[in-house]
């Protein structure tokens, strides 16, 4: 099947146009557009996507004084990334913790003078009013230790506020800041993506709503990472349509512990294929030309003799049998000619010459 980074809009091309007469022609192979009774499975494109990903930004604001990663860079959820310039902070921090260990001198000195008082009064060795005095100051003591000590609670979570820690595992996929730069409560600093885990998303046409549910199995072959295809299921079909398209997004879960594939590879993806056994039109699988945004056309013949133009056609693949693909709702009767190979850079209107095919 071929990829391409073609354009999402195909009718740019349809309006563009035949090209000079004098091009030299592109030397192609085809075949035909059959009528197949389909087996039983269906190949969709899809794509992986980060399950978790995150714009970080800093709760303080201040001066970035430590920056410890670098685009590229795996980290772990707890780790510090970046660091804010904290002296001020962390001096106050210090003041406030004597604060609390004088607070607490205080409140042991007035629990015994209370004590003390409590002793004497019960021995008619001291005034009532003493005792009193005595035990408001101890309960003063007690609040003010209270105090102190809320107050270097408050003041270690200013400090922790500082340091920007990842929530999650993944990967800086952007930094946006330097050390040096003056950063504020809200602006993004750096792009954590989550990569140990995945989700791979298609499209699954109407036709086949009723087919798909969480459990379906599937098998997922990545275009990058070559071997056997990957075992999986359906662990999503999300029942609301996309009403240009008429279809519903469908998500796998892929565990990516070895970080194997990555965010914006695309898959394909095979399901089982139901319905009946009639025939539908079909393509060579290696006539579709696939672009990034999930589309595709196949390039189709125009022409007679020596006067041979390639058209694209916007289709939608269906199921895989064999070495060809089903085209949903297509258009193009039997026997239309399309282009299997050196169809990667046509142009709308390109002059062929067939040299493989029929």
């Amino acid at each position: 099947m071929r990829r391409s980074l073609l354009p999402g809009a195909v009718l740019g091309w349809l309006l563009a146009g035949p090209l000079l007469a004098a091009e030299d022609a592109a030397p192609v192979s085809v075949a035909s557009v059959e009528h197949t009774t389909p087996q039983a499975q269906w190949v969709l494109p899809g794509t992986a996507l980060a399950r978790r990903s995150a714009l970080l930004s800093v709760e303080v604001a201040g001066v970035v004084a430590e920056l410890g990663v670098d685009d590229g860079d795996t980290v772990r959820a707890g780790d510090v990334l970046l660091r804010l310039r904290d002296r001020p902070q962390v001096l106050a921090l210090e003041a406030a913790r004597a604060d609390v260990r004088r607070a607490q001198a205080a409140a042991e000195l007035a629990t015994v003078q209370e004590r003390r008082q409590a002793s004497l009064l019960a021995q008619r060795m001291t005034p009532e009013d003493s005792h009193d005095q005595a035990r408001a100051q101890h309960w003063q003591a007690l609040a003010d230790a209270a105090a102190a000590r809320a107050r270097v609670a408050l003041l270690e979570d200013e400090l922790a506020r500082h340091a920007l820690k990842a929530p999650f595992d993944g990967v800086i996929a952007r930094k946006r800041t330097e050390l040096g730069a003056w950063v504020r409560p809200g602006d993004g600093v750096l792009e954590l993506v989550e990569t140990g885990a995945l989700r791979v998303e298609f499209a699954l046409p109407q036709a086949y709503y009723g087919a798909v549910r969480a459990g379906t199995p599937v098998a997922l072959r990545f275009d990058a990472v070559p071997g056997e295809p990957l075992a999986a299921q359906v662990s999503q079909l999300i029942p609301i349509g996309q009403e240009a398209a008429r279809s519903f997004r469908v998500r796998i879960e892929l565990p990516n512990p070895d970080r194997l594939y990555a965010p914006g590879m695309s898959v394909d993806v095979t399901l089982p294929a139901g319905g009946d056994d009639k025939p539908v039109a079909s393509v060579p699988a290696d006539a579709l030309v696939r672009s990034a945004d999930g589309g595709a056309v196949v390039w189709t013949v125009r022409g007679e003799g020596d006067a041979l133009q390639a058209a694209p056609v916007p289709v939608q693949p269906g199921r895989a049998f064999g070495e060809r693909v089903e085209l949903l709702g297509s258009a193009l009767p039997p026997g239309t000619r399309v282009v299997v190979h050196g169809n990667e850079r046509l142009r709308p209107g390109q002059a062929l010459r067939i040299v493989g095919g029929s």
